[in-house]
């Protein structure tokens, strides 16, 4: 709020500067949530557990230790796709939206070495080739190239790490509770907005894990996206 956020919490509780929108349970807050997305009311939203369709995933957002860089992690829940590489090449153009929602005119792109990443990167170049506009990453290691091992997740590498969602997951519950040995998370922005062909609203995802600073990441996060949105 201090940020020149209106925000309204769903609940019970009260603070100076936010408006607090009473409900008796989790269920009625949900209710109420999405009710305030579909009319208008909120231009977005901070919940935990929301059942996104197919074909709809979260861009996480961490800050990566030592070097305190921010990178976006493409994807972190959800299900972009039924078919792995599929959902792999539809993580990074999920990605490739946020970063540039939130300022980075050309943001560099990783692909994490995970099962599928060769065949995501042969199709991903072809898009480009084609046209698209992908400015590929260059692994710190010696033997470069744009697939990114474990040492480029903790320097934050490039400036969106390609991934399957569980994978991506694991990734930033680690980054972001690495300071507190895994108690809660304490840095960066939480599990991001749900992207995907066709879907309007504006739901951040967070974890019974995240901290306050996350959870302020997070509409921190949302208010950029909602400020730049074209």
């Amino acid at each position: 709020a201090k940020d020149g956020v209106d925000v309204y919490y769903i609940g019970s509780l009260e603070a100076e500067g936010v408006t607090t929108v009473k409900v008796a349970d989790d269920e009625e807050g949900h209710k109420k949530m999405e009710e305030m997305l579909a009319n208008g009311e909120v231009d977005g939203a901070v919940t935990m557990h929301f059942p996104f369709p197919i074909g709809v995933s979260t861009v996480g957002r961490v800050v990566t230790p030592a070097k305190g860089k921010e990178m976006f992690v493409a994807n972190t829940t959800g299900t972009s796709s039924a078919d792995r590489i599929e959902g792999m090449i539809k993580n990074t153009i999920y990605g490739i939206i946020a970063a540039k929602t939130c300022g980075i005119a050309h943001p560099t792109v990783g692909i994490l070495n995970v099962d599928g990443a060769r065949q995501t990167e042969k199709a991903l170049k072809e898009l480009q080739e084609n046209g698209y506009d992908i400015t590929f990453a260059e692994s710190a290691r010696a033997d470069g190239g744009c697939v990114m091992r474990g040492n480029d997740v903790l320097q934050g590498t490039p400036d969106i790490m390609v991934t399957d969602s569980l994978t991506g997951n694991i990734m930033v519950k680690m980054l972001s509770s690495a300071a507190t040995g895994g108690s809660f998370e304490a840095t960066g922005y939480g599990y991001g907005p749900g992207i995907g062909e066709g879907y309007e609203q504006l739901v951040m995802i967070v974890s019974r894990a995240s901290g306050a600073p996350v959870i302020a990441g997070a509409i921190r996060y949302a208010a950029q996206l909602v400020r730049n949105k074209v």
